[in-house]
């Protein structure tokens, strides 16, 4: 304390000095003014003084009249440096004293030029642009002072809600949605009840004040959010004074009841000026062993509240009790029944769907309710070989990848369903399949096996979220349980799926039957019909391939014709249609064609030209050509009949004049 004294002392002494200086002395030494304007600055700068603001403004306010026994324009250069100075340390500390030292600053500087140097313009220009600086602050301070409020309104509103952590309207489309008031609605209603209380309690007592504080188990604060007073009280504002004696019961969790309050009212943190307490009472609202709140009251005569007093007090305490007790386990049965639900919607929906992709599409729409997906794909993976299965969006992977090193592999090795989130706060980088992914800004991930093979692979889901999503058991549960009726819907899928291959594909060669090609290109009709674009017909068929089945077997004949359809399929687009035909006869459907078909064909001409064939039974590599007929629709025929047949005239054509080639019906 003397410390503080002696340099409050000296401030003032350096002051006056100034003063004198200016006031008293007409002339004193430039080279003494700007020792002494150097000398404020580095002690500003250097000393500990800085951290005390009234020595601040003693030195700020120094150098501010020191400014003035400068000769035009240094007086001018030396009040901006000192602008400049004032501006970064408001920005930086936010003090408001230094609005008044700019007012300062420019009321002297512009009185200075008018009366010495009648550079009336210079004058005006330089105070208009300071007093545009200081309203500019002045706008800031005010925005400040709005963002602070709307910060402590949004803390007391968490602090409310957070007593019930519990979604008060909760329903299937925001079941478990971190972006709703937990508990707030309920808690509206339960301050409605407390409200009662508190009128009842300030009518049925003589009291001064009675406030009702809510209790952030969270942040530690306490919230006057009611009261009824004779005063001015200061509501839903954090008491940050925690030497009150109202955290002493929070700590303890014991009432308190003083008739010879001593202390300072201002301390207890609601009163908006200086009353007159001196008995008070204040008593825990216990709710699951926690202090979520006090029900306060107070008067300011000495020995005025009785034992009686402070039961009557304990008996609303333990009612407010009674009532969060209630609204929580209400609100638990509530939330409890969307939970369920969720769940019935969500197998009701992957039960009826029978089609892998969209299963995929269904489980999206799910798990959009409890938060938002950025992505979903699926791989299969046997610990080290990832290969894709599906993704809702490109996440920029090849046919077959790595998985070492990533979040797939975590839960290939666990074979559970796991929930991360926080993932761009990590230090290491948490792949989620590979080192090429594409795949960003993802902050949750939730992974779930659904399919185990019979040899060792495994079908992993991975849903990722662009927004953090807060991990507790019902929500870990809820993924659990989806992941169980996921995998369920997809083997259901695949069986059904394999039974509809069996129906419309060729046993041998994998690709569509001649039966199910008929239905299709009554599709393709149509569509060309609808769009006006044309599409193409064309038959390929192995050439000598009877003669091939004779020297070699059929055996062979097989793998060659299951290379042939391979090839066939891997090389037209995914919009485009292949089946077999009949026999060696395989057929093409190719969709919008634009520019020149017979290249398009020829080429595919001359890579089965150039496939080798691996023949598995002797370890030779054998070689085929194939002979292809093209007809064009509507230009070739207007049914499909006529289609088809103008395509077998040039296949026919094209067998004739040599096999091994491509020719188009004219």
């Amino acid at each position: 304390m003397k410390t503080l004294i002696i340099r409050i002392s000296l401030a003032v002494l350096v002051f006056l000095i100034t003063a004198s200086g200016i006031f008293i002395t007409e002339h004193i030494s430039g080279v003494i003014t700007i020792i002494l304007f150097t000398l404020f600055i580095s002690i500003i700068l250097t000393s500990n003084i800085v951290k005390q603001e009234i020595l601040y403004s003693i030195m700020l306010c120094s150098l501010t009249l020191l400014t003035v026994l400068f000769p035009y324009p240094f007086n001018i250069i030396s009040s901006s440096l000192l602008l400049i100075f004032a501006l970064m340390e408001f920005y930086i500390n936010g003090r408001l004293f230094y609005i008044v030292l700019l007012l300062a600053i420019s009321s002297s500087n512009a009185v200075i030029i008018l009366i010495e140097e009648f550079f009336w313009v210079i004058a005006v220009l330089y105070a208009i642009a300071l007093i545009s600086i200081i309203m500019h602050i002045i706008t800031i301070i005010r925005i400040r002072k709005q963002r602070d409020e709307a910060q402590e309104e949004l803390t007391y509103i968490n602090a409310r809600k957070s007593i019930i952590d519990v979604n008060p309207h909760i329903s299937s489309q925001n079941v478990m949605n971190d972006k709703t008031y937990s508990g707030l609605r309920i808690m509206e209603h339960i301050s409605k009840a407390i409200e009662t209380m508190i009128d009842m309690i300030s009518t049925a007592m003589e009291v001064k004040s009675v406030v009702y504080l809510v209790h952030d188990k969270k942040d530690g604060f306490l919230y006057p959010e009611l009261g009824v007073s004779d005063e001015e009280l200061i509501l839903h504002r954090p008491i940050k004074n925690q030497g009150s004696i109202l955290y002493y019961l929070i700590n303890n969790k014991k009432e308190i009841n003083d008739n010879l309050y001593v202390g300072n009212p201002s301390e207890l943190g609601f009163y908006e000026s200086d009353v007159l307490v001196r008995s008070i009472i204040a008593v825990p609202i216990l709710f699951e062993n926690v202090v979520s709140g006090i029900i306060y009251i107070d008067n300011s005569e000495e020995d005025h509240f009785t034992l009686k007093d402070v039961e009557i007090l304990n008996m609303y305490a333990a009612q407010i009790s009674r009532l969060l007790n209630f609204a929580k386990y209400a609100q638990k049965s509530k939330s409890d029944a969307a939970y369920f639900s969720l769940m019935n919607n969500t197998v009701h929906s992957l039960a009826n769907t029978l089609n892998f992709a969209k299963i995929m599409t269904q489980l999206k729409e799910n798990v959009d309710e409890i938060f938002p997906v950025k992505n979903i794909f699926v791989l299969s993976t046997d610990g080290i070989n990832g290969r894709l299965l599906y993704q809702f969006e490109d996440i920029g992977l090849q046919d077959n990848f790595n998985i070492q090193n990533s979040f797939a592999l975590i839960v290939y090795n666990q074979k559970t369903t796991i929930i991360k989130n926080n993932i761009d706060k990590r230090d290491v980088k948490l792949r989620m399949v590979c080192e090429n992914e594409r795949i960003t800004n993802v902050k949750t991930a939730v992974a779930m096996p659904i399919y185990h093979h019979e040899s060792g692979e495994m079908d992993i889901a991975i849903i990722v979220s662009d927004e953090n999503f807060d991990i507790n058991p019902t929500k870990e549960n809820f993924f659990h349980f989806l992941s169980d009726v996921l995998q369920t819907a997809v083997e259901k899928a695949r069986y059904y799926e394999n039974m509809r291959d069996l129906a419309i594909k060729d046993g041998l060669t994998g690709v569509y039957n001649h039966r199910y090609f008929q239905e299709q290109l009554d599709l393709f009709i149509e569509h060309s019909n609808r769009t006006k674009k044309k599409i193409g017909l064309i038959l390929a068929d192995i050439d000598h391939f009877k003669s091939f089945n004779d020297t070699y077997g059929h055996q062979v004949g097989d793998i060659v014709l299951k290379s042939f359809a391979r090839t066939l399929s891997e090389n037209i687009r995914k919009s485009d249609f292949i089946a077999r035909y009949g026999g060696e006869e395989f057929i093409i459907i190719l969709n919008n064609i634009e520019g020149d078909i017979y290249n398009t064909v020829d080429k595919l001409r001359e890579t089965i030209e150039a496939k080798n064939i691996l023949n598995t039974q002797t370890g030779d590599m054998l070689s085929v050509t194939a002979s292809f007929g093209i007809s064009v629709y509507p230009d070739n025929g207007e049914t499909k009949d006529e289609l088809i047949g103008k395509a077998d005239k040039a296949l026919y054509t094209a067998k004739e004049n040599g096999r091994n080639r491509t020719e188009l019906y004219k």
